[in-house]
């Protein structure tokens, strides 16, 4: 027989960032010498962890990558504990 339509609506998926640009290898950015940057001033710093918002959890920048505006802008718009990789209001940043 007729299967009814479907009464909820789907919610909109996030668009996806691009894929960061890579600055070093992961070994070295998890071996350099890091700081702990304030989000706010993220931006084009080598993050060295990983870090997103879940769901769904899938890493937004990883280590050796540079950090970009739209990254900074889902982090800081996530609540704590909608996000990982950040300590507070701090990303864990490769001292260039």
């Amino acid at each position: 027989k007729e299967i009814p339509p479907m009464q909820a609506e789907m919610p909109a998926q996030p668009e996806l960032c691009p894929i960061p640009e890579r600055a070093m290898e992961v070994r070295q950015a998890v071996m350099a010498e890091c700081q702990s940057v304030p989000l706010a001033q993220c931006e084009g710093r080598i993050a060295a962890v990983s870090a997103g918002v879940y769901p769904p959890g899938i890493p937004l920048v990883c280590p050796g990558e540079r950090v970009t505006g739209e990254i900074l802008r889902r982090l800081m718009n996530a609540k704590n504990q909608e996000r990982f990789g950040v300590e507070g209001d701090a990303l864990l940043c490769v001292n260039v």
